[in-house]
């Protein structure tokens, strides 16, 4: 579903942040936690559920596993040989054998 809105808000305990789009890189879930990785601010975790990041943000974000979201647009490089996409600001992320397919047809359309 593509969200008309350039920005959308979290919250955890302590805090509601606003989270752009474009300054985005991925989002990760592990157990409980979702932590949201951004470009020049410092990560930010709550307890929301990935299946509902995922139905906020634009088609650009592509699940790489069931984990995580990356942002195509920040990807720099790819390695096919140990699965992992290399993103722009430094982090990497493994992918799973099972979207391997659809993600180099979609950083191969995106260039």
């Amino acid at each position: 579903m593509e969200n008309k809105y350039k920005v959308f808000t979290v919250r955890n305990e302590t805090e509601i942040r606003m989270i752009r789009f474009d300054s985005l890189l991925a989002v990760t879930v592990d157990n409980y936690l979702c932590t949201f990785y951004m470009e020049k601010e410092e990560n930010f975790t709550c307890t929301k559920k990935l299946n509902d990041v995922e139905n906020i943000l634009p088609e650009y974000f592509i699940k790489i596993r069931r984990d995580t979201i990356i942002n195509s647009h920040k990807i720099k490089s790819l390695c096919i040989k140990d699965k992992k996409i290399l993103l722009y600001s430094g982090y990497s992320f493994k992918y799973s054998a099972k979207n391997a397919k659809k993600i180099k047809k979609f950083v191969q359309f995106s260039t």
